[in-house]
This record gives structure tokens, C-alpha cells and sequence, in this order.
């Protein structure tokens, strides 16, 4: 029996390892190497798709889409000369990528001719659907990847499995193409992977019967795996500044807080009311009102003090508002309120959940929206961009919450 198997195999070594191997047609190794589930799914979410995508969208603009009495053969073949120049440019940086797009376009230019006239129409679109290929799964991997990790940091690895097959009955039902295959004295089980979906969907079960973990971070929104079993918000992820997601994290999570806190909307109310106070007293060089501080700075020192303290859990909210409104000054307290959502507005989860292929890029459009249920009603754009926002709530990090314009 021939060691060298044509195309990607996968063998579990044991101690959560997997041994990955990929041969050529030609029986040429590409590679053959030990990883570990956890890292190869994180390194595949960590991916950037925009250059992708663009190119998908440039093949899509190619002559061949375009409605026409006739279909060019010069046309098709600069099609399939993009689509190859493609496939080769992953091959250095994502070989697996690279392996199945370039297999699956050399069977579609073998697909013999039937004489109709519809048939180089489909050839062309099966082309772009290879191509597809690499960014679809991404985009699936994203959606299947939120569902499994993205709100579970609570639940077991068992209960994760049980929750994404729920969801997604289809992976439940997935059976892998696995052989018995000699190693050395012994058997092994060699997997057969037949697309780049389904290698990443064997990483996701080999992770879950595994005892480490991965979650999200909180302030980047990437997934990574935490060095200890405690519940871990933020990543090690180092940013332009030199900092990390665990020192920028707590830091936007306490301007998190307020949204969420009738106290804490309490602290920034009266904040404001102090410093359009105290700029408006030094604008008029006037002598300041007698308070129980004589300088917003003063105030501002003892007031993030007992902010802290709150946050912390060491006061209550009645003894914040005692401490950052010494004098009794009116205030009603306010509940946040929610913003109304967008007409026709679906949540994120429910997008995601109903469809593994849900992608934002395709899915929102700009509209213009009137609703004539309003008296004096006008035309509304709204953006894919809002729409899109809009169903996050509740489902943005604090990096995108905030706009944070930082890059590593």
C-alpha cells in the first residue's frame, strides 16, 4: 500500500495533535506536518478576505457576465487565465485553498462539450463558483464559529456541540471518508478531506473533544484559546501602541458601563453639569457659585474615586450619588433606553442562525424607506451600513462599539 494518498488526509495523533498531509497529482508533498484544531481554526478566522473579495468582484465585472446574444470563447479563456493566476497566488500563504480551487478548475475544463448553447454559459458560472470557494467558507466558518463560541464561554464543550448541531443539523449528520491505513506496527484512522469546508468543520469537532477552550475577545471580537481555564475576556493581541486587549479592554468597558447603569448615566450627567459650570464661571471671570467644591478638577478627582469604587462592587448606587452630588443638586434618575430599531430590522443572531451562509456584504443594501403609517411621512435612506449596525445590538465589540481606529 502506497504511503502517498492524492490529495488532503488527516491523522489524529493523539494529545489533540493532527498530523496534515496534502499530495499532489503528481505525488509531490506539499506538505506534512503536526497541528493543533485550535490553532489552525483561530488562524483561519484571523484571515483577511477584503483582497479576496475584491478579486471575486473583478472577476464578476470580467465581459462574460454581462447579457449578450453571444458568448465569447475569448472571453471564457481570460476568465479561466484570472481564475488560475488566483489559485496560484495561494498556494504560498494557503495551500489548502490553493489545492482545491486548482483541482476543481482543471475538472471543469475536462467536462466534455454537449453542443448546447447553455453549455459555456455554465462552465463560466462553475468557474466562479470555485473561485467562490475560499471566501464562501470563510464566511460560513465565521457564522458557524460565532454560534459555537461567540456566547458559550459558559457552557461545556459538550453542550457546544449539541447547541451548533441544533442549529446547524447539517454538521450533526456530517460523516467524515476515513480508511484504516498501516503506521509502522500498528493501524491509524486517515481521514479523507474533499473541500476546504469540511477541513475546517473536522478541526471544529477535533476542538470540541478537546478540554481547551476557545473563546472571543471582548475587545477585539477575535477568538483565541486562554492559557488558564478561568473565564477570560480579552486576548494577548498586541496593538500599534504597544498595549494589549487586556489593558485597552477594561478601559472601554467602563465607558460600556453607562449605557447599561442608571447611576452610572447619573455620574455622567452630573459631570457634565460641573464642567459646563465651571468653563462657563472662568468664560465670565466671575466668582463661583459656593459648592462643596471649588474647582471642577476637585470635584472630578473624588468623583471618578467613587466611580471606581462602584464598578468595583465596594459601594452601592445610593452611596455613588451621595458621593458625586454632595449638595443635593435635583436629578432624576434615568433608565437607558434602548433605540428603536430600523423598519423591517432582523438581530444578528437571527441571521445567523437561520442561514450558515448569511454574509453582511450581500445581505444588506441601502433602501429608501417611506412609511406611510406617519403623518407627514418622507423618504429615509438608510444605509447597508446602519442596517447592518443596527441588528448588532448587543453584538459588537468594544473595539467596533467605540470606533476605535487602532491597527496593530
Amino acid at each position: 500500500m502506497s504511503e502517498k494518498r492524492t490529495g488532503l488526509c488527516l491523522i489524529e495523533l493523539g494529545e489533540g495533535r493532527i498530523r496534515k498531509i496534502l499530495t499532489d497529482h503528481d505525488d509531490t508533498v506539499i506538505f506534512d506536518e503536526a497541528v493543533m484544531p485550535h490553532d489552525e481554526l483561530i488562524r483561519f478566522m484571523g484571515r483577511k478576505t477584503k483582497n479576496y473579495y475584491k478579486k471575486l468582484k473583478t472577476l464578476e465585472a470580467q465581459p462574460l457576465f454581462k447579457e449578450s446574444l453571444d458568448v465569447s470563447e475569448a472571453d471564457l479563456f481570460d476568465l479561466i487565465d484570472r481564475a488560475f493566476a488566483m489559485s496560484y497566488e495561494l498556494r504560498g500563504d494557503f495551500p489548502e485553498a490553493y489545492f482545491f480551487t486548482r483541482i476543481a478548475l482543471e475538472d471543469t475544463l475536462v467536462i466534455p462539450d454537449d453542443g448546447s448553447a447553455s453549455f459555456l454559459l455554465n462552465i463560466r458560472m462553475r468557474i466562479l463558483n470555485i473561485m467562490k470557494m475560499p471566501y464562501l467558507s470563510r464566511v460560513r466558518m465565521r457564522n458557524i464559529m460565532e454560534v459555537c463560541f461567540g456566547t458559550t464561554e459558559g457552557f461545556t464543550q459538550r453542550e457546544r456541540f449539541d447547541k451548533i448541531c441544533k442549529v446547524y443539523p447539517m454538521l450533526g449528520e456530517h460523516a467524515f471518508a476515513v480508511r484504516w491505513t498501516p503506521d509502522g506496527e500498528g493501524w491509524v484512522q486517515e481521514y479523507e478531506i474533499r473541500s476546504l469546508l469540511e477541513l475546517y468543520v473536522f478541526y471544529l469537532v477535533a476542538a470540541l473533544r478537546s478540554e481547551k477552550r476557545i473563546t472571543r475577545c471582548q475587545h477585539c471580537w477575535r477568538y483565541f484559546e486562554p492559557k488558564t481555564k478561568k473565564k477570560t475576556d480579552y486576548c494577548d493581541r498586541v496593538w500599534k501602541d504597544g498595549r494589549t486587549c487586556k489593558e485597552h479592554g477594561p478601559n472601554l468597558k467602563r465607558k460600556d458601563a453607562p449605557v447599561e447603569d442608571k447611576y452610572l448615566l447619573a455620574y455622567k450627567r452630573i459631570r457634565a453639569r460641573f464642567y459646563e459650570r465651571d468653563y462657563r464661571e472662568y468664560a465670565a471671570e466671575r466668582k463661583r457659585e459656593a459648592t462643596s467644591y471649588e474647582h471642577y478638577e476637585d470635584w472630578m478627582e473624588d468623583a471618578a474615586d467613587a466611580r471606581a469604587a462602584y464598578l468595583s462592587g465596594e459601594i452601592n448606587g445610593e452611596e455613588l450619588l451621595r458621593r458625586i452630588n454632595p449638595d443635593g443638586e435635583p436629578l432624576e434618575l434615568m433608565e437607558f433606553s434602548v433605540p428603536e430599531s430600523l423598519p423591517f430590522s432582523s438581530s444578528w443572531r437571527e441571521l445567523v442562525e437561520g442561514n450558515m451562509s448569511f454574509d453582511p456584504k450581500k445581505h444588506f443594501e441601502t433602501i429608501n424607506f417611506l412609511d406611510l403609517g406617519t403623518a407627514n411621512s418622507k423618504w429615509r435612506t438608510i444605509t447597508a451600513v446602519e442596517q447592518s449596525r443596527d441588528s448588532k445590538q448587543g453584538e459588537l465589540s468594544l473595539l467596533e462599539k467605540y470606533r476605535k481606529k487602532e491597527s496593530q
